[in-house]
């Protein structure tokens, strides 16, 4: 991931301070050449990320809708 800045994420008590984030994970990924830190990263916050679904994917989960006449 070269050139993609990572976005700093605040939640208490998954990094301890930011100093510590940059050091460990920040500078070693966006240098491109640790991608056994980025796995490590992706570990940690893949918890706090919210994925976006696609209508497709949710419409198949979803029970059929009703029928009424008005």
């Amino acid at each position: 991931m070269p050139g993609v800045p990572i976005l700093l994420i605040v939640v208490a008590g998954v990094f301890a301070v930011r100093e510590q984030f940059r050091y460990e994970y920040q500078r070693p990924v966006e240098s491109g050449n640790d991608p056994e830190r980025l796995k490590s990263l992706n570990r940690r916050i893949r918890h706090f990320i919210l994925i976006k679904r696609l209508k497709e994917k949710v419409l198949r989960e979803l029970p059929p809708l009703p029928q009424s006449d008005l």
